[in-house]
């Protein structure tokens, strides 16, 4: 079991064992869906595994390694993802991407890692501003759907234009790494979209930090306002 526990902390995979134990098959099905980077799922199995654990029988092939399961969860950082985020006026979801993609990142799970970043600027910054309004139609459209008619909005002020022109192309930046990373095969390639990757993920939290977004709150509804109209409009 211990070579089992190490496994899935090391590649995020549960290795096969011949058992229907309900905690087994729930971490099972935790590695599953941690591919896809589902952090609502992701979360909703951690709480059921937690008060699994909590209840555990003597007997069970988990029993003995009950801190080292949770050991894992914590180093994982899915402790930290939050759910119920609907009056949350910080980049929560964003957050919890960014969790993921750090710890794709960690594991060298590349690809899975852009894809998390990129998701969680494209949905958490969405979400930012308008809440769940429209989120599978952000998901649907190219990013710069609405972000070009905010750029022209003449009553932003500069600091604000300039501060989500940055998001916006540190998104694209993202998008071009996950998408070479899909189409070259040149390994010295790799290993620069890799360290350009790295780079991003370590710097992030410079730019999504609560002083910019103290700056930003002000405008936030009339940001709102301007990506809610051209969604309706199309």
């Amino acid at each position: 079991m211990a070579f089992v526990l190490r496994e899935f902390s090391s590649t995020l995979k549960m290795p096969y064992l011949s058992t229907n134990e309900p905690l087994y098959m729930q971490l099972r099905e935790l590695a599953r869906v941690l591919q896809f980077a589902k952090y609502k799922e992701i979360f909703t199995l951690y709480e059921k595994i937690k008060l699994n654990i909590e209840n555990l029988e003597k007997d069970s092939i988990f029993y003995p390694f009950r801190q080292e399961i949770l050991g894992i969860f914590r180093l994982f950082r899915i402790n930290e993802i939050k759910i119920n985020i609907e009056n949350d006026k910080s980049l929560s979801t964003f957050n919890n991407y960014l969790i993921l993609a750090k710890l794709f990142c960690d594991k060298e799970y590349y690809i899975n890692s852009a894809l998390a970043l990129k998701d969680g600027i494209d949905v958490g910054i969405y979400r930012y501003f308008v809440g769940d309004f429209g989120v599978h139609l952000v998901r649907e459209n190219k990013f710069g759907f609405f972000w070009n008619e905010i750029f022209k909005d003449e009553n932003l002020s500069e600091y604000i234009k300039k501060y989500l022109k940055i998001i916006f192309k540190l998104r694209c930046k993202v998008a071009s790494i996950r998408n070479n990373f899909v189409h070259l095969e040149n390994k010295k390639d790799n290993q620069i979209l890799i360290k350009e990757l790295k780079v991003i993920i370590q710097n992030i939290e410079q730019i999504f930090n609560p002083s910019a977004l103290t700056k930003l709150e002000p405008f936030k509804k009339q940001i709102a306002k301007k990506i809610m109209q051209k969604l309706q409009a199309n």
